[in-house]
């Protein structure tokens, strides 16, 4: 964070004990089922899914029931040509059909509805993990975002976006080839990047917007060699947040867009990010 968590004021307004009861089941607070798929499904099906805007994906054995692992966009983009993931791509000869299991994250911690609010966000602030699988009776039941936890701030906090922003983010220029950010988002490991000109913020781009554009253009098994320019592929209607709001509302804007990335500007320049991440340490 562009501001250690010692940096805050003694008794700061994000301690969760000041928005939620920690004791309450972790199962009471997740919106939504997020059901899994077989680890022997083809990558194409995870990439439909992709497309419809489920960006991580719970895998199960072929019952449904046991968690195997986690997919992300951007672990298909590894696959695509981002990253060492596509040693494996270039071994096959029809790629899209490879099972999900050859992709997906193994060794998540899982968390179980009745863990209460304030363990697991001591899982997610070990692991740095966004999303855990959520387990009832030991049996996969949904996954638990970090936009689960820190929605719960629904007061001011005192807290202003610029003491745990992140200043000097890495960025895509507009002219960066698609491939080469491609491989920045992958072996980064960033969830998105803000896209600038000249320092001024343009856009931002994610695993999944690149994914959307390599499909719609027929190009999801040409990535390495694609060189178009990534402000092609951005999205151009940026969410944003002043770096002397308080942190309130980039929790908002976090939970409303569901995104878990904000950039910070001032004067329409990108002076650094603010992540649910960045959030979670601090409450």
């Amino acid at each position: 964070s562009g501001l250690m968590f010692g940096f805050l004021r003694r008794g700061h307004g994000l301690f969760l004990e000041n928005h939620a009861d920690t004791e309450m089941p972790i199962g009471e607070l997740v919106r939504g089922v997020s059901h899994g798929i077989p680890e022997d499904a083809p990558l194409s099906l995870a990439i439909f899914l992709c497309l419809r805007g489920y960006r991580i994906i719970p895998i199960t054995d072929r019952s449904g029931n046991e968690f195997r692992g986690m997919l992300t966009s951007r672990n298909i983009l590894d696959f695509l040509g981002g990253g060492n993931l596509h040693q494996i791509y270039l071994t096959k000869k029809d790629a899209l059909k490879v099972h999900v299991s050859k992709v997906m994250e193994r060794g998540i911690a899982q968390v179980d509805r009745n863990d209460n609010i304030r363990s697991v966000l001591d899982i997610f602030r070990h692991t740095g993990e966004e999303a855990l699988p959520l387990m009832n009776n030991g049996k996969l039941d949904g996954i638990v975002t970090e936009i689960d936890v820190i929605r719960h701030i629904r007061k001011p906090t005192g807290v202003r976006v610029w003491e745990l922003m992140t200043s000097k983010p890495v960025v895509a220029r507009t002219e960066h080839p698609v491939s080469d950010v491609a491989v920045m988002i992958v072996r980064g490991g960033y969830r998105r990047l803000p896209v600038v000109r000249e320092g001024f913020l343009t856009g931002i781009v994610g695993a999944s917007d690149i994914l959307k554009y390599l499909h719609s253009n027929g190009k999801l098994c040409s990535l390495k060699k694609d060189r178009i320019e990534i402000e092609k592929t951005m999205n151009r209607f940026v969410e944003s947040v002043r770096p002397e709001a308080d942190i309130l509302e980039a929790v908002r804007k976090m939970d409303e867009k569901g995104v878990t990335l904000l950039p910070v500007v001032d004067e329409y320049q990108l002076i650094g990010v603010i992540s649910g991440r960045d959030v979670l340490e601090a409450m």
